[in-house]
Formats: structure tokens, sequence, C-alpha cells
């Protein structure tokens, strides 16, 4: 395992996530990367939104590349650390298949393994959860379920990963504005 320093979120999805993300990035990706580690290095709660076209990677980085950024650094990120990180989209099977590529990156991506070591551990699937073995937890749920009074450990929720929740009835501005292929993205930091 080899000593890291601490990567920009960007700069994290291009050298360990190649495969997710075009080299170099789309400017909407890396705005998209710049507003959410700056949410992620935010005290207290703060919200980040976004609203793009369909196959922009709002999802891949919100959902695979935000949370395994925070996985990796969670020991030198100090107070920005998160712990208890939930991902929630429309259907519990859509949370799932990201909890299914968090789980796949942390076992056989052989970049983050020689650079973090084993993060993955053996808590898999524990009822949509993800426990790492540096202490950390990734849940996933759909949009019906309640998200109150939910603990992990002695933490509650302290990065909420929302995507794409809404429905082609729901208010969204996209349906406003005619156009169904904009979707939106909300990251709340905790």
């Amino acid at each position: 395992m080899e000593t890291t320093s601490v990567l920009s979120l960007q700069e994290f999805a291009q050298k360990y996530l190649p495969h997710h993300f075009f080299n170099p990035m789309t400017p909407f990706q890396e705005l998209t990367c710049q507003g959410l580690q700056e949410l992620i290095m935010t005290t207290g709660s703060a919200v980040y939104q976004e609203v793009g076209l369909r196959a922009t990677g709002k999802t891949t980085i919100s959902t695979i590349a935000l949370p395994l950024w925070c996985i990796c650094y969670a020991d030198v990120l100090g107070d920005y650390a998160r712990h208890y990180i939930i991902i929630v989209t429309r259907f519990f099977e859509q949370s799932r298949m990201c909890l299914d590529l968090l789980w796949a990156e942390l076992q056989n991506n052989a970049a983050i393994l020689d650079s973090f070591g084993n993060l993955a551990g053996d808590n898999y699937r524990m009822g949509g959860r993800i426990q790492t073995t540096n202490g950390m937890l990734v849940h996933v749920v759909g949009s019906t379920r309640a998200m109150r009074g939910r603990k992990y450990q002695q933490w509650r929720p302290d990065l909420i990963v929302l995507d794409e929740i809404q429905d082609e009835s729901s208010p969204s501005e996209a349906i406003r504005t005619g156009s169904p292929d904009l979707k939106l993205l909300s990251v709340r930091g905790l």
C-alpha cells in the first residue's frame, strides 16, 4: 500500500476510475466534482444541487466517485470526514445498483487496493449497506423509505445523496421547461 496524498475529487476520479470518465473530464463534470468537494469540505449543514442532461456523469460522480473518495480519504480528512453516507434514488433497485458498483470498485479496483488497501471488509449487503474496514457505512434506500431516526454507531447520516428521486410527474424544472432529459442531483452534507 502506497502513501497517498489527498487528491481532489476530480483527480481521484480520473486516477482511480478512468473506466467511468472521459479524460479529460467535460466542463460539466469538472464543475460537479468541484461543487461536491466544496460541500464535503464545509463544516455544518450544506446542500449542493445540480441539474443536467442525462448521460453527463451526475450519478457516477455522486454515487460512485464521491462516496469512494470519502471512504478512501476518511482517515486524512479530519473534521471533514464522513462516517455515514446514505444514497437515495427513486427506487431501491436503483440504489442497490449503486451499492453493487461501489462494492465492486472496493473489492476489485487494483489502483484503489494498491493505494488504500482493502477497505471493503466482509460486511456487504447487510440490508443494502456496506460497512468499510475504516469504520464508514454506506446505506442505500429508495425514496419512499423513512429517513428519520437513522444512526450508525454514534453518527447520524452526514452525507445524503439524492439522485433522480423525482419522476416524470414531479414538478421539477426539467418538466416545467418541457425537457424530460434534465434530471436533478441533490447532495446534502450534514
